[in-house]
């Protein structure tokens, strides 16, 4: 009895140990598919990353376009502004200069008409 007594304690600790075994192998592969799964992620994070930095050059030259392209028609602008700033102070001018020669001019048949009369 002794013998079979021992012979199933030892199968006993044996199914035991394969328990452990068994709970033991449940973790590792849970634990395996943790880590896959942050690998999926890290890829799927990678190759966004990846695919980021590959389209940023042309990002950065449609934007560097556009801002050349906002800079030409700013500079068109400022120098329509600044040649109708021009020809309105030009045109200012000759108006008060017109202004004078016709004040003269009033002035001066004033004087003929005063002299005129004097006569």
């Amino acid at each position: 009895m002794g013998f079979c007594y021992s012979y199933f304690v030892r199968l006993e600790e044996l199914h035991e140990t394969v328990d452990k075994m068994h709970r033991t192998e449940g973790d590792i592969i849970r634990s395996v598919y943790n880590q896959m799964t942050y690998l999926k992620t890290l890829d799927f994070a990678v190759k966004f990353d990846k695919e980021t930095v590959d389209t940023l050059p042309e990002k950065v030259k449609a934007i560097v376009l556009h801002s050349n392209t906002w800079k030409d028609e700013t500079d068109i602008a400022i120098h329509w502004f600044n040649y109708t700033i021009n020809n309105q102070s030009n045109t200012f001018t000759y108006i008060r200069q017109l202004e004078f020669v016709i004040l003269e001019l009033l002035t001066m048949v004033r004087e003929v008409s005063f002299l005129w009369r004097a006569l």
